[in-house]
């Protein structure tokens, strides 16, 4: 038979506690005979026991708290609905930016904020805006006619040829 030593019999107590029935079968013979026969082993034996006590009770503990009754979740979760309900209706509403469409439609109908000098400002822009459409298509005229006078040769861009 195998005897255990005072040394394998605390590693044993601080591996699986004071409970002989979580103690591994082939060891556990072995541990209660010295525990039968040995007063340092007792006393080990009684220390892992408190300890085991103690924790147990403070699991205990720790598990009511974490884990209170259906009547205080529901109490808990009451509360939290009325608070944030009670905010939402607190907040201001969203600030919404307008887009593009809406300023422009607002701007329009201000008259460009100045009557008639906006609409003026608008013409001379769109004015500018096709006089650069013509200068780019004379700087990028087609090429003279040719064996290649189809349509998309002469939308071919070409290179400017200044000086010539």
């Amino acid at each position: 038979m195998n005897m255990l030593t005072i040394a394998q019999l605390q590693s044993l107590l601080d591996t699986y506690g004071a409970d002989a029935a979580r103690w591994p079968p082939e060891q556990r013979v072995a541990a209660l005979e010295l525990l039968a026969g040995s007063s340092q082993a007792r006393a080990l034996h009684a220390e892992a026991r408190r300890l085991d006590e103690a924790l147990g009770t403070a699991s205990a503990r720790a598990d009511r708290q974490l884990w209170p009754s259906a009547g205080a979740q529901q109490a808990a979760l009451a509360r939290l609905r009325a608070g944030v309900a009670g905010r939402i209706s607190q907040a201001p509403p969203p600030q919404t930016h307008p887009g593009v469409l809406e300023r422009l439609a607002s701007f329009l109908q201000m008259g460009g904020g100045a009557g008639k000098a906006g609409w003026l400002a608008i013409t001379a822009a769109g004015c500018v805006a096709i006089f650069a459409g013509f200068l780019i298509g004379a700087w990028y005229g087609a090429p003279a006619a040719g064996p290649d006078d189809t349509l998309l040769y002469a939308l071919q861009p070409m290179p400017l040829q200044l000086g010539q």
